[in-house]
């Protein structure tokens, strides 16, 4: 006859059972002890309770009721701007929606400012999904829960991956929960796709650290951070990348084609000029005397858009004038310079700004 005993936090009680010693029971909230075969549908409807169960050499199984820890639920709310750019119907915008729908936009972790000081590694952060919520002038915005433990202790940074297709404009996240207040992270910053480059992106909370007091874990990220920000120098740029490696204008001839399109280096001792950002394409076959880090194709010139952009990339920027009228006209003779109606629509403005703002903006 077996004697099973339910241990309670004040009292102690015995049940006999005049049932078989070979067959198992269940000991837990219910208060009592009954065969398994008569509990199954009872255990049905308590699946969500928290019980280990353990093995003897009696082949008996009995569940122990675990205790739960201590924690704390904050929710997360992150900003991302709208872009304008008209209606996309690409199989990308569609999967993206999708994603929207099953609340998998943003996957994001809130990482501990400091190390576990019994082991010494960093705490596990704390995952989960960030699901649509509402739109408020011009912002979308997602919202997150969390279950942050106790000993889990002060944010340091939260990282954020993309799960859609295409890059979105992250304006800050703001968590709200924690018994010392809101929690604040201004990013201002494109998130690239996941699937242009997994790496997640890093962002710190608003407040400063001096050197000498900046908490362990966030030394670690902020060390990683300055690596992706640097660059290796090596390859070509990708246009998700956000290294801030600059270069001079070694690329506005084509030597390998022929002497007559060979072109001097801009930027160096000889000729003094504002840098440009790196690249990494590929390098001349015969190289320049001024230079020996790579010179671009001659085809990169093709357009007059692009011309264009590498000329106001340097000086001309200290002559461009504000908008004052719209749409753009000349004020030169039209019977010598023909039509006054500029060739720049709106359209071609809103999508060289990437939908950052429209142009009435």
């Amino acid at each position: 006859m077996l004697k099973p005993q339910l241990h309670q936090i004040s009292q102690s009680t015995k049940t006999l059972i005049p049932w078989s010693s070979t067959r198992s029971f269940i000991s837990g909230e219910i208060l009592a002890s009954f065969p398994i075969n008569i509990l199954n549908k009872n255990l049905r409807q308590n699946q969500k309770k928290n019980f280990r169960v353990h093995y003897n050499a009696a082949n008996s199984t009995k569940a122990v009721l675990s205790s739960t820890e201590k924690s704390t639920s904050v929710k997360a709310v992150i900003t991302v701007q709208k872009t304008v750019g008209g209606t996309n119907l690409s199989l990308t915008r569609g999967l993206d929606d999708i994603g929207d729908l099953l609340g998998k936009t943003l996957l994001l972790w809130i990482v501990a400012a400091e190390l576990d000081p019994k082991t010494g590694i960093k705490k596990p952060s704390i995952k989960t999904f960030a699901h649509r919520g509402r739109d408020v002038e011009g912002y979308t915005q997602y919202e997150a829960d969390f279950v942050i433990p106790e000993d889990f202790g002060e944010v340091g940074a939260v990282l954020v991956q993309n799960e859609h297709h295409k890059e979105m404009y992250v304006k800050n996240i703001v968590i709200d929960g924690f018994p010392h207040g809101i929690v604040n992270i201004t990013c201002d910053s494109w998130v690239h796709s996941k699937f242009d480059d997994p790496e997640e992106r890093i962002f710190f909370t608003n407040k400063s650290y001096l050197p000498s007091q900046t908490p362990s874990a966030i030394k670690r990220l902020r060390g990683k951070e300055l690596v992706i920000l640097r660059g290796d120098g090596i390859g070509q740029r990708k246009k998700f990348e956000r290294v801030y490696d600059y270069d001079v204008y070694n690329d506005i001839g084509d030597p390998d084609a022929s002497d007559d399109t060979k072109r001097p280096v801009l930027g160096g001792n000889e000729f003094p000029y504002p840098r440009r950002c790196r690249t990494g394409g590929p390098r001349s076959e015969k190289g320049t005397p001024d230079a020996s880090i790579y010179m671009t194709h001659l085809k990169s010139w093709f357009k007059d858009v692009e011309f264009a952009r590498q000329t106001l990339a340097g000086l001309n920027p200290y002559s461009i004038r504000l908008v004052t009228e719209w749409p753009l006209k000349s004020k030169l003779d039209p019977e010598i310079y023909g039509p006054p109606e500029s060739a720049i629509t709106k359209e071609l403005i809103e999508l060289e700004i990437a939908g950052f703002m429209t142009v009435e903006e």
